[in-house]
């Protein structure tokens, strides 16, 4: 961002249930958003007319899984349409300028909900 390193990351990942379990995504994103030990601000979200979950939370700098810096962390999960045994994660982490409760990372977070409404569904 003209010429600075922006401290923030976006982390895209798949996790499967086995072929055996079946699994309903309604199930599954309710589950998500009643789990007991989910600290932040949890939601459903709709990322391309498909339900998910999507959790805001801030990591206090030391804290278990987190870093010499707090951070603001953005989660969605989403199941992949046509085939409920498959989920996407997109993680969203940034430090702001130093605080994760700044403006920066404030913009950053609505930076990265922005794109998540552009995010399509491709079958190759």
């Amino acid at each position: 961002m003209h010429g600075i390193a922006v401290p923030a990351s976006i982390v895209v990942s798949e996790m499967q249930f086995p072929d055996e379990v079946a699994v309903d995504p309604s199930a599954v994103a309710r589950r998500l958003l009643e789990a007991p030990g989910r600290d932040g601000e949890t939601s459903f979200v709709e990322v391309d007319e498909v339900r998910g979950v999507r959790t805001e939370r801030t990591v206090a700098a030391d804290a278990p899984g987190g870093g010499e810096l707090g951070s603001r962390r953005v989660d969605y999960i989403v199941p992949v349409p046509g085939d409920c045994g498959r989920w996407v994660g997109v993680v969203f982490s940034t430090l702001g300028a130093g605080d994760p409760e700044d403006e920066l990372a404030d913009l950053f977070v609505e930076l990265f909900d922005a794109m998540m409404t552009t995010f399509r569904w491709s079958r190759a």
